[in-house]
């Protein structure tokens, strides 16, 4: 089957397909390159650990913190609310243990999937809509003037009943 054989409404829908289909494979590579979860665990283990001599790096980055134990296993903890500026001993005793700290600001994504896949779909919407309404085709009133201009008819006339 060749492409012009195929009517307007069979091609939409082959292009729609493969869109789609597009889309779905860059969301099933974008999931699956992500990686693992670090492992969430209480707040006091974090101190537990720290007494213990165990922690060698801690990221912080707004209320997370990630930290990295002697043995290679990264964790992450949330702090309670306030807890830094609570307790201002406890930067400088991580620093005190040879314990490297790192700052980091929050950062957002510009864009969630679920809004780029509904966004996505009401823009697929738009367009349905307005195939539907306009007759099923974008430039078949242009084609018709252009026909009728060059048998020098002039276009018809709109006329509404009474």
């Amino acid at each position: 089957m060749f492409a012009r054989n195929w009517s307007r409404r069979k091609l939409s829908i082959a292009i729609g397909c493969v869109v789609a289909i597009a889309f779905a494979a860059l969301a099933v590579l974008t999931l699956r390159g992500r990686p693992g979860e670090v492992a969430q665990v209480p707040f006091s283990d974090l101190l537990r650990h720290v007494d213990r001599g165990e922690v060698t790096e801690v990221v912080v980055t707004g209320d997370t913190l990630e930290f990295k134990l002697a043995a290679g296993q990264t964790l992450q903890t949330l702090m309670p609310p306030n807890y830094v500026t609570a307790n201002s001993t406890f930067v400088p005793e991580l620093a005190r243990k040879n314990i490297r700290i790192d700052v980091r600001t929050p950062s957002q994504p510009a864009a969630s999937y679920g809004g780029v896949i509904v966004g996505l779909g009401l823009g697929g919407v738009l367009v349905l809509v307005v195939y539907r309404v306009s007759g099923g085709g974008f430039s078949r009133s242009s084609t018709r003037h252009r026909r009728l201009a060059r048998n020098n008819r002039p276009s018809p006339l709109l006329t509404w009943p009474a």
